[in-house]
């Protein structure tokens, strides 16, 4: 728990409330962790996002796509350069912003190259926008994540977040991973100061990347629609106090005396 999350639950709960808008997002609960006899405390077990996440999750049409890792190298990951595409290597000291998890020796990263220089084109209109990205999926994903306020997510900081190529189609869809800041955790990260709750829906006029910019930003093609979209999540009863609170109830009834490590750790207080 390095960002203090005194709760426990905000990242878990935070993927709930993505599935329940109908956003593919990993299983994940909290559980006790035993280490050679000794207790650890509590952690966050989390579904890995992968080959077999994607065959549960996904229609067997569209299964067999390119998955990647979302993540930061010397930049983020913006779609506006296909500089760093490839399989990270820790051994070798090779990382991508855009990390393949699948097809890792038959890819020719082709669909995730065409969106990039599609978004980047120039030319962009509403209908090529929609023939690269599942619009659908992108303002869910993109409403539920402005509701969490996570000010290290894809809009915010460009990474944590996996994007996978639907087989039949092409098109980008995206799932949302290591939601450990959010719902008001800002621990080392709170560029905004105030945990992204001042911040409009539509963004702050700064933003890099064209997937934001030319869809649900202002001047967007799809800010119409993603209003909708957002006055719809806005109802749902998982944000509101009532309904955390009666989770928090019960993993407090279930860890609380288990919460402090029997280890001296760092953060054990």
């Amino acid at each position: 728990n390095k960002l203090y999350d005194s709760t426990y639950l905000k990242e878990s709960y935070s993927y709930d409330i993505f599935r329940s808008e109908g956003v593919l997002a990993p299983q994940c609960n909290i559980g006790v962790l035993n280490w050679s006899g000794a207790r650890m405390g509590i952690y966050t077990v989390q579904e890995p996002v992968d080959k077999l996440f994607i065959q549960r999750n996904v229609p067997q049409a569209d299964q067999g796509g390119d998955l990647y890792k979302l993540g930061w190298t010397n930049d983020g990951a913006t779609f506006t350069s296909t500089d760093s595409i490839g399989a990270e290597d820790e051994d070798k000291s090779k990382f991508y912003i855009y990390d393949i998890k699948t097809n890792k020796k038959t890819t020719t990263h082709q669909d995730l190259i065409t969106m990039i220089q599609t978004l980047n084109s120039g030319s962009l209109t509403k209908a090529r926008f929609a023939d690269v990205v599942d619009v659908d999926n992108f303002l869910r994903f993109a409403a539920v994540s402005y509701f969490i306020g996570n000010c290290d997510d894809l809009r915010n900081n460009y990474n944590n977040c996996y994007v996978y190529f639907l087989k039949s189609s092409g098109k980008a869809i995206f799932i949302p991973y290591d939601y450990d800041r959010c719902l008001g955790v800002n621990r080392e990260w709170n560029p905004s100061g105030h945990s992204m709750t001042q911040d409009s829906p539509y963004g702050q006029g700064n933003q890099r990347s064209p997937l934001f910019r030319y869809s649900v930003d202002n001047g967007g093609f799809y800010k119409d629609e993603y209003t909708q979209v957002l006055l719809e999540v806005a109802e749902n009863p998982l944000l509101t106090p009532e309904r955390f609170e009666a989770r928090f109830n019960i993993a407090k009834a279930l860890y609380a005396d288990q919460v402090t490590p029997q280890r001296n750790l760092k953060n054990a207080e």
